[in-house]
């Protein structure tokens, strides 16, 4: 099964929203065979990441795609149908390459779309999910935590690395 961790609102709580991407991010990424771009305003999605099948998917930073700066590392919040959301940190390494984290228990192999079940970190994640008594909702193939963490409990699901690298996407010159 897979676990992740969605949130009530958009993170950090404390944070204002940015209305752009920050130069040092915007450009185009390798993923996998695709293109990952990010824009000013906008990020363009990948078909293989896309819901729409067969099209790159681009998303505008609005109220269901909200931006925020903290500790280093921007924080992509993407509302989900079910008024939920999903929190993508990105963050860049000494070569400039997009380091993407998240709060799932899979990892993404570079080189095909192999999405690694990663089963110690479900049990990680649902142990420290259990330390702040988060809720867990269950379903056919995966658990879900919905949570709404105070500034401290985030700094701290942080800490303890509630966001984990995913994907290193390769900027291309």
């Amino acid at each position: 099964s897979c676990v992740s961790v969605q949130f009530k609102v958009p993170q950090p709580i404390q944070r204002k929203a940015k209305k752009e991407f920050p130069i040092s991010i915007i450009g185009k990424y390798n993923f996998l065979s695709d293109t990952l771009i990010i824009n000013r305003t906008s990020i363009q999605i990948p078909i293989q990441l896309s819901e729409e099948s067969g099209r790159a998917r681009k998303m505008n930073i609005s109220d269901s795609l909200v931006l925020k700066h903290y500790k280093n590392a921007y924080f992509l919040s993407i509302r989900d149908k079910n008024e939920k959301w999903d929190v993508l940190v990105l963050g860049q390494n000494k070569d400039k390459n997009l380091i993407v984290k998240s709060s799932i228990s899979m990892k993404i192999e570079s080189d095909s779309m192999i999405i690694n079940k990663q089963f110690d970190r479900d049990k990680e994640i649902k142990k420290l999910m259990s330390e702040y008594s988060y809720l867990e909702t269950v379903n056919l193939l995966s658990s879900t935590y919905c949570i709404n963490p105070t500034r401290r409990e985030l700094n701290q699901l942080i800490k303890k690395n509630l966001f984990r690298e995913i994907i290193v996407l390769t900027r291309i010159k």
